[in-house]
């Protein structure tokens, strides 16, 4: 197992979500809130715990795991994040 791994093992996506997005309920098994990365008024940010992954089915239409969302919501590189 690589530094990535074993870093996505430790760190629980919801959680990382929260400290980010604080408007963040659950949905079912998952939880969703209005994306953090465009203007919206209804969520389409979902995070699947799951998978440990997180997907904006609006305007951005992205998605990833923990690191992805570091990387877009701080804006920098992949070593930053």
């Amino acid at each position: 197992m690589g530094a990535p791994d074993e870093i996505k093992a430790k760190i629980d996506i919801v959680d990382l979500v929260l400290d980010y997005v604080p408007e963040l309920k659950r949905a079912g098994k998952n939880f969703q809130a209005p994306c953090p990365f465009h203007n919206e008024r209804t969520p389409s940010f979902i995070v699947f715990p799951e998978k440990q992954t997180w997907r904006c089915f609006g305007a951005c239409s992205t998605g990833g795991d923990i690191f992805e969302f570091v990387m877009k919501k701080e804006g920098t590189s992949f070593p930053g994040a």
